[in-house]
């Protein structure tokens, strides 16, 4: 039966059949493309009725149909066009391998942005390569486009930021994090620490960074009374690259190595603003023995690139309790036209603790 059992098989160096196909009820042309140049192409289908399908490499279950003349019009029944294919010249290079990740989001009056990651397997070498782009559909067509000045990039200098008094085990715990991310990414480069401690009499800070092997790092160390706006304020001071991004978070979180480039995806210079939805661990809790809940509310956790934080203003207010401040900062940032990508990550957990002392630095 056709097509798995034709009547007859022929070998084709060309697209173009020379027996008679007056008595044929049906065709099928199998076969491997190569431009000579890249461009853009049309396939077209002569005096026939006939389905052209196309595969992005030697699978045909990724086919898609490209024409199919049976949907023509009558008038064009002669001469069927397809759309505009862009093909590459030479030999085929990539090849989808899995799509990892995609997240959609909705503009009722425009059109939805996508973050689109895709492992690409590279044909030349066997190698597999991630692609991760932001692309932009349209209301009303299926065509997919860059959005202009929204891209994520991927070198960016990333500072986490965080302050204490006397809060020595939880520092500690800190920088083994970032030791452990820096291990596994082998990118000492473009991650940054800045630690701003209130005179803590339960660790020596300095000592304790030195013996350490973090060497992007830097500290303040002051006396008086815990203020989380003035300390997050005056660390931030410290970054002179406006094109570098500022985090700001907890000291009791474990944060896994991904959530560094889920930084970078989610931070867009003069763009967007990064505050994501953690993982509030109940009491004797893990990452490995996990039992919890998603952390909605508050922004306390948040980054973005540090022009935007000072086209803001920062933190508008100096005061030494917790809680409104980030609200706030909020209201500022999208006053100076930044929206904010509010999402869960599954790359940060928030361990349970006892909140006594936590700001007065009583122990």
């Amino acid at each position: 039966m056709f097509p798995k059992a034709p009547d007859k098989r022929l070998l084709l160096n060309k697209t173009k059949v020379s027996d008679d196909l007056a008595t044929v009820d049906g065709l099928r042309l199998l076969g491997f493309i190569i431009p000579e140049e890249s461009g853009l192409y049309f396939f077209k289908v002569h005096f026939c009725s006939a389905e052209v399908w196309l595969s992005h490499n030697e699978n045909w279950r990724n086919a898609r149909k490209i024409w199919d003349a049976g949907k023509s019009s009558q008038e064009k029944k002669d001469f069927n066009v397809s759309g505009k294919i862009g093909l590459v010249a030479g030999q085929k290079k990539f090849a989808l391998n899995e799509i990892r990740n995609v997240e959609r989001k909705t503009d009722p009056k425009r059109g939805n942005r996508y973050l689109i990651e895709v492992e690409l397997l590279d044909l030349t070498n066997n190698r597999k390569v991630l692609l991760s782009e932001y692309v932009f559909m349209p209301n009303g067509t299926k065509k997919l486009c860059y959005p202009k000045d929204f891209q994520w990039n991927r070198t960016a200098n990333v500072y986490l930021i965080v302050t204490a008094k006397n809060l020595g085990r939880w520092v500690h715990h800190f920088i083994k994090n970032v030791e452990r991310i820096l291990n596994e990414t082998n990118d000492p480069n473009c991650l940054h620490v800045i630690i701003y401690d209130y005179n803590s009499s339960d660790i020596n800070l300095e000592k304790v960074l030195k013996e350490s092997s973090l060497t992007n790092y830097m500290f303040l160390r002051e006396s008086g009374g815990y203020s989380r706006t003035r300390s997050f304020t005056e660390a931030i001071n410290l970054v002179s690259d406006p094109h570098s991004i500022i985090f700001m978070l907890d000291l009791h979180l474990d944060i896994g190595t991904p959530f560094i480039n889920n930084i970078r995806k989610h931070c867009i210079e003069g763009r967007m603003m990064y505050t994501p939805i953690i993982i509030q661990m109940k009491c004797g809790s893990n990452p490995a023995n996990l039992a919890g809940i998603w952390q909605t509310y508050g922004y306390g956790i948040i980054g973005m690139y540090k022009s935007d934080w000072d086209r803001s203003g920062g933190f508008s207010i100096n005061k030494n309790t917790w809680g409104g401040e980030d609200w706030i900062l909020m209201d500022q940032l999208v006053g100076v036209g930044l929206e904010f990508e509010r999402m869960r990550t599954t790359h940060v957990y928030h361990y349970h603790h006892s909140k006594n002392g936590l700001w007065t630095g009583a122990s």
